[in-house]
């Protein structure tokens, strides 16, 4: 729609209360020039036409007032509705999660966490990290703090012992962990959203039983401040077999947890208590198992992936 008097296009929010014209100040104009059109033209409303027309169009004279494009109704609109959703109460906010705080400020992340919380997902996509142990165990951190340990690599894979943190994997806090594990003797042992040693998520995978009738189940538990809590074991509608490489996957997203072996969901959990953190493998005594390949897809929305670099620049790289 374009404005009568002036021909530019109406502001789309002008549309819901006037079509003709693109501000008020036009439509004054455009009825004082058909009136005085109509009255050299020797008529006056109520005469002889019902209808009349402007009959010509002055140019538009510097100082009168320009119409609102569409894309500026737009961005009143848009930053309207950001600043509503941004500073908007939004009850209790779960605790952010840790950075590198070198790289920006304190207000820089108190923004940023308000700006993806008010805004929906628009699509994701996921940065992936990947262990296949040729390197060694350089990124394996013995209990977060590195050392030695028992852990044993051999041709692609790793015999865990004592339990170990990823390190690249600690700041994360939605993604799937990915991992093919085979059971030699009894269990093998993961921890996601790890802190630290005395704050951790753990799971295993416990054959009770060998052929020829094997029993096997999954056990859960979280460790809070140092102490087990709420350990939970759940037989598996499956029967697993020592010697044999299995699929596990660990879905971790906000407060839901589902474990999967070979495609087939075995286990889901809730727990609110630890709100991010990495992975780490672990046995205990008698336990023997191998890993053979790990993947941690974390993932993230567009619009972080792409605002995210910008917005957290530190100020000497400017």
């Amino acid at each position: 729609m374009r404005c009568l008097w002036c021909r530019r296009k109406i502001g789309s929010l002008r549309r819901y209360f006037d079509n003709e014209y693109c501000s008020s100040e036009h439509r004054k104009l455009a009825k004082t020039a058909s009136s005085r059109d109509l009255r050299d033209a020797g008529h006056s409303y109520g005469e002889d036409d019902d209808d009349y027309t402007v009959l010509s169009r002055p140019e538009a004279k510097k100082g009168q007032i320009k119409s609102k494009t569409q894309f500026g109704g737009f961005a009143i609109l848009l930053g309207l509705f950001l600043l509503a959703m941004i500073w908007m109460p939004q009850g209790s906010q779960p605790a952010p999660v840790a950075r590198d705080t070198s790289s920006y400020t304190p207000r820089q992340e108190t923004y940023w966490s308000r700006f993806r919380e008010s805004l929906p997902s628009l699509g994701s996509a996921s940065s992936e990290l990947v262990e296949d142990f040729h390197s060694g165990l350089k990124d394996w951190n013995l209990n977060g703090n590195g050392g030695s340990g028992s852990w044993v690599v051999q041709s692609g894979s790793v015999r865990p012992r004592e339990l170990r943190f990823w390190a690249p994997s600690m700041k994360l806090k939605d993604y799937d962990l990915d991992f093919q594990a085979q059971i030699e003797e009894r269990a093998i042992g993961w921890a996601f959203r790890a802190k630290d040693v005395n704050n951790y998520y753990a799971a295993k995978i416990v054959l009770e039983r060998p052929a020829p009738f094997p029993v096997s189940e999954i056990v859960r538990y979280a460790v809070v401040n140092g102490e087990e809590q709420a350990r939970t074991q759940l037989p598996l509608p499956m029967q697993l077999q020592k010697g044999t490489f299995y699929k596990v996957r660990v879905h971790v997203k906000g407060d839901n947890f589902v474990t999967s072996v070979n495609g087939a969901v075995v286990d889901t959990w809730t727990d609110r208590r630890l709100r991010a953190g990495g992975v780490g493998f672990f046995t205990n005594a008698g336990e023997v198992a191998s890993i053979m390949g790990v993947r941690v897809s974390e993932d993230r929305s567009l619009i972080e992936r792409i605002f995210l670099p910008a917005l957290f620049v530190h100020p000497d790289q400017w």
